[in-house]
């Protein structure tokens, strides 16, 4: 940013978040983003590694196993092993005071009564430490808080329990043919000093 490194990435799969508090401008700002060949990078990987790691496939002779891209860039039966380089969804600014919410990640465990006990990963952004709230989620019907605290600046897990929702309660999610695919609302709001941020998900 503005001729600044700040940081680099290695993983299609992930979100990044970088602090670009001290080189941001409130006009002006430049985003310069370099590419690294992934052919390139996952034979270097390959070559790094103490012993030799089957499966990496025969494509431009580059070892798609020690690289975290989608797979199919490197060729499969359905199309060409272009092994494209580019930004993967969007990218931009985020500004914000305390906390917002990056993701929410459902966790469901069967019980032996046929029930469901369930819980939500709550992956925050803080803007520093010290930084308290809460984070409520609803989900099909059940409602649970946790408090939160910070200590640094960056991701944080918070994890909620909503209990168990007990067998007949739910509607289940069935494949084609098999039955419904039930759906559920899910809201997830963190709530701080500051600021109030809600973040909306359907599940089943």
């Amino acid at each position: 940013v503005n001729g600044e490194f700040f940081g680099h990435t290695n993983n299609q799969h992930r979100k990044y978040y970088f602090d670009i508090t001290e080189i941001v401008k409130s006009t002006g700002n430049e985003i310069t983003v370099f590419f690294e060949s992934a052919a390139t990078y996952s034979i270097r990987q390959a070559n790094n590694y103490p012993y030799t790691v089957p499966g990496g496939g025969g494509y431009f002779k580059a070892n798609r196993n020690f690289i975290r891209k989608c797979q199919s860039d490197f060729g499969w039966d359905w199309g060409p092993a272009f092994v494209p380089a580019g930004i993967w969804k969007d990218i931009g600014v985020v500004g914000f005071s305390e906390a917002f919410i990056n993701y929410a990640v459902p966790q469901i465990f069967p019980d032996t009564e046929g029930g469901f006990r369930v819980t939500v990963n709550v992956y925050l952004q803080t803007a520093g430490p010290e930084v308290s709230g809460t984070v409520t989620v609803n989900l099909a019907g059940a409602t649970a808080q946790e408090g939160f605290l910070s200590r640094d600046t960056g991701e944080l897990l918070v994890t909620v329990d909503l209990g168990t929702y007990q067998k007949g309660k739910v509607d289940l999610w069935w494949p084609n043919g098999y039955g419904n695919a039930s759906l559920y609302n899910m809201t997830v709001t963190v709530k701080s000093s500051k600021v109030c941020y809600i973040w909306y998900q359907l599940y089943m």
